[in-house]
């Protein structure tokens, strides 16, 4: 049981050290020869997080990336300028292997792949302190992933290299260019944005309307070829480069960085593009073959899990906020922690994020093979279907009885969250991962 009222303020802890869920769920998805190698990069992790760049994320969120279209003579550069402070950010997570990990040269001496769970631990310790740092690096990884299964091997060579390695001065991040100004889900009409091939390789031009990550250097983008058919089986998927073979700046015209509320950090833009060199990443055929919309959703879902993993990290930020204010803070004679109204809601809200936490570390890219040397299938993968595992796991916590019976099928999560939040208040801290993870052996049993 951890006594909050030892620390004066979340910053500066170290966010894996004072997490006992998370180190809980984290050892119960490892294998035993993981153990000790994870346990010493995720402390490494949880200071980093919880020190520098917590620290750094307030000044990060009031001083967001601006563009500098123009250079002091008139000609146009498109250059992003981040504040000093993200920048140290990203130089500690690539350094620490953030993202280059799973490539590293300690991975391959090891000879185990680094595991997934340990990815997304990363992931959640740096929600903690700014989720839009998460999808600035992170739209990098998935690029790099995209690029290693579809790209031609001189492409790879090129790229590569430079999105794996844990040496930020040679470092290239990625970024998605996807939604256009029709917006919408009906990608086949929404998309504008043509593709030619030329005796020199394709070259691209069209508008994109939400840029992620608008200055990254290898940027995965969807596009039409020519003579390909309407809707979303003409579209195909390609690597626009921010440079282009000789060095010179590519043909991407950012017209402005968006003003957001949320997730500052990463620059988000308008961008026009005018023949733009670009690479079709469309496997070993090397033409368009109408899956260009499917690869670009490998993307896709990768970013849907790192949104889901930003919801949990603040939801774990605000607890640990509050742990600590009330922890410290006395009022009519006792601690506000010890009053009836504020405990009930912090428990509860332990319960409650120990068990989406536990989702989200099964939910990890390595489910679908993604992660470098790890394969579907293991311990750690997610098996069965929503709706049967949903199912399995209702009638656990409902008490063995049947979910036909019961009137919420469809919301195993308050059946769950109410008797987490109840073991928690009996057993204390780490109670809410514990009965997750018995909720997850009976329904692994049940499996067939």
């Amino acid at each position: 049981m951890i006594d909050y009222a030892q620390y004066e303020r979340a910053q500066g802890l170290n966010w894996y050290a004072v997490d006992p869920d998370l180190q809980f769920l984290v050892d119960y998805h490892l294998d035993a020869p993981d153990r000790d190698w994870v346990e010493t990069h995720l402390q490494r992790m949880g200071a980093l997080c919880g020190g520098p760049i917590a620290e750094r994320s307030e000044i990060v969120d009031k001083n967001p990336p601006r563009l500098e279209r123009y250079d002091r003579w008139g000609e146009e550069i498109n250059e992003v300028v981040h504040h000093p402070a993200a920048l140290a950010t990203k130089r500690d997570l690539w350094e620490q292997g953030f993202l280059g990990l799973p490539w590293s040269r300690e991975v391959k001496e090891r000879g185990r792949p680094a595991p997934p769970v340990l990815l997304q631990a990363f992931q959640y310790l740096l929600c903690q302190a700014d989720t839009g740092m998460l999808c600035s690096v992170g739209m990098t990884t998935a690029a790099a992933e995209l690029i290693e299964r579809y790209a031609p091997p001189e492409v790879r060579e090129r790229f590569l290299p430079h999105m794996t390695t844990m040496n930020y001065d040679d470092a290239m991040d990625g970024s998605m260019f996807m939604t256009e100004k029709l917006g919408g889900s009906d990608l086949g009409a929404a998309t504008k944005t043509t593709a030619r091939q030329t005796a020199d390789g394709w070259r691209v031009d069209g508008e994109k309307w939400f840029c992620s990550n608008v200055d990254g250097g290898a940027i995965m983008l969807l596009a039409r070829p020519e003579g390909s058919p309407a809707g979303v089986r003409g579209l195909s998927l390609f690597l626009v480069p921010k440079r282009c073979r000789d060095g010179s700046l590519n043909g991407i015209h950012i017209r402005r960085i968006k003003d957001k509320l949320g997730t500052r950090s990463v620059p988000t833009a308008e961008v026009e593009l005018r023949d733009a060199e670009a690479y079709l990443l469309a496997g070993s055929s090397n033409v368009p073959d109408g899956r260009g919309l499917n690869r670009m959703m490998e993307m896709v879902n990768t970013s849907r899990i790192g949104v889901a993993i930003m919801g949990l990290g603040i939801l774990r930020r605000s607890f640990l906020e509050s742990a600590i204010y009330t922890a410290r803070r006395e009022a009519f004679g006792k601690r506000l922690r010890d009053q009836p109204m504020v405990g009930g809601d912090g428990v509860r809200s332990r319960g409650r994020r120990a068990w989406r936490d536990g989702a989200a570390l099964q939910a990890h890219p390595g489910a679908a093979g993604q992660v470098p040397g790890h394969a579907p299938g293991s311990r750690s993968s997610v098996t069965g279907s929503r709706a049967a595992r949903r199912q399995r796991l209702h009638r656990e916590l409902a008490g063995g009885a049947p979910a036909a019976r019961r009137a919420v099928p469809h919301d195993l999560g308050r059946c769950g969250e109410r008797r987490l939040s109840r073991r928690a208040a009996r057993d204390g801290e780490g109670a809410g991962a514990r009965g997750f993870v018995r909720a997850r052996r009976v329904s692994a049993a049940a499996e067939p």
